[in-house]
């Protein structure tokens, strides 16, 4: 584990979410307007996707509309349909900003193919009763280490404190099939993680 290199890598992360995500503020609300039809990288259903131009803000996952499973559906801003202009601007530009950055090979962590190795707790969520730390590293062929840090600390049954750093890597990932995995830069001393 280098430690000084993992602490640049989250800054340099941490540096670019905030400028892809502020300039996403503007650019999404441009690009809605010219968004296109397209289908999912992860699962091939239909979606709705911001044109080429604007594609570091776009999402190939889940497009403008949602998840799949219907959680964004159920929880749009106001009640408002998830086709709706607000709708769409809040998943795109603040909750998933600059989705498709995790596309370029600079900001993702491919899974496949790769060793990893951690320090702390195999398994750590967001959700009641996955407290805990790891530190992880992932090594791959022809790239750089990733490294990634997830700290969480359960204070009552609906809230906990968050840190998470870097690669959204994990050891369960380990010799799966998972799709490449983007980066985050989270801290938040006070989240919501049962409803």
């Amino acid at each position: 584990m280098n430690y000084p290199y993992a602490f640049m890598q989250f800054l340099f992360l941490g540096l670019a979410d905030l400028i892809f995500d502020f300039l996403g503020l503007f650019v999404v609300a441009i690009a809605i307007s010219f968004r296109k039809p397209g289908t999912s990288v992860q699962d091939g259903r239909p979606i709705t996707n911001l044109p080429k131009w604007a594609y570091p803000w776009g999402n190939d996952f889940d497009g403008l509309l949602g998840d799949s499973q219907g959680w964004w559906a159920a929880n749009t801003p106001f009640g408002l349909p998830p086709d709706s202009f607000l709708s769409m601007y809040v998943w795109a530009a603040i909750r998933n900003p600059a989705n498709n950055t995790r596309m370029f090979s600079i900001f993702n962590a491919p899974i496949q193919g790769s060793q990893i190795e951690y320090k702390g707790d195999f398994f750590v969520g967001d959700h009641p009763g996955e407290s805990g730390f790891q530190f992880v590293k992932l090594t791959h062929e022809g790239i750089w280490p990733r490294y990634g840090l997830y700290w969480v600390r359960q204070w009552t049954s609906k809230h906990a404190s968050v840190i998470r750093l870097g690669f959204k890597i994990s050891p369960d990932q380990i010799y799966t099939n998972e799709l490449p995995k983007g980066s985050t830069f989270r801290i938040n001393p006070w989240k919501r993680i049962a409803s």
